[in-house]
């Protein structure tokens, strides 16, 4: 919709003045033809006295009942275009699934998720016999699909046996920012922050059994990998 500006264009036969080809009069007609566009203006929209009055400003829709019930109303102020009212009948997608849920990270009950995380015994849960998997699965669930091994690397050097303790993983779950944004496992950092002293003991253990079986959980394996454009074109 706007002030086109071809006052000779005479809309009713959609004809340019004249027999010229180079007009910009033809050439707009012929671009909206071309392009299958509607035009809903059939009345002149601007006049000043004793003037000839002119189809200025126009509606253009690709589709025809996309505008309804035009109206032709006076002009605001000084201004010689009349106004125009009407209904733009647009498309939408009507969802009718279940709601999206959105969790209040700032909101939660933080305190209530640490008393139900610390009636839990993770000895007994996190059984060492367990397979890995099996007790990462107590945060999250497997996905679908299998993740590709990696080909084997020969070790030359052994490293020593090691051992994480829970006090450095508080310390790490302690200095997550809680303005990130979650990894794949949809943990937002926030909750990990505010739960660190329930939950380290359990991530402790799983990740020693990680070290002492030489095997990480499947989850670990996958990753949200984005490509980087790089500006120098030389080190591409």
């Amino acid at each position: 919709m706007g002030d086109y500006n071809f006052p000779e264009i005479i809309w009713d036969s959609w004809n340019s003045p004249g027999d010229s080809t180079e007009s910009n009069e033809y050439n707009f007609l012929e671009n909206v033809q071309e392009n299958f566009l509607f035009q809903h203006v059939t009345k002149p929209t601007r006049w000043r006295d004793t003037n000839t009055p002119h189809t200025l400003d126009l509606i253009l829709t690709n589709e025809e009942q996309m505008i309804s019930n035009l109206e032709y109303q006076s002009p605001l102020g000084k201004s010689d275009h009349c106004t125009m009212k009407f209904d733009f009948n647009c498309y939408t997608n009507i969802n009718k699934s279940k709601p999206k849920i959105i969790k209040l990270i700032s909101r939660g009950n933080y305190t209530k998720i640490k008393e139900e995380l610390d009636k839990i015994n993770w000895m007994e849960l996190l059984q060492k016999e367990n397979d890995i998997d099996k007790n990462w699965s107590v945060f999250t669930k497997e996905p679908d699909g299998e993740v590709p091994l990696p080909n084997q690397v020969p070790v030359i050097n052994k490293m020593s046996k090691q051992k994480i303790k829970e006090e450095v993983v508080l310390k790490h779950l302690s200095a997550l920012k809680i303005d990130k944004s979650p990894g794949m496992d949809k943990l937002h950092p926030r909750l990990l922050k505010e739960i660190a002293e329930s939950i380290a003991k359990p991530l402790c253990i799983i990740f020693n059994q990680s070290l002492e079986s030489k095997s990480v959980p499947t989850d670990w394996k996958n990753a949200l990998i984005s490509a980087i454009f790089k500006f120098d074109i030389g080190s591409m």
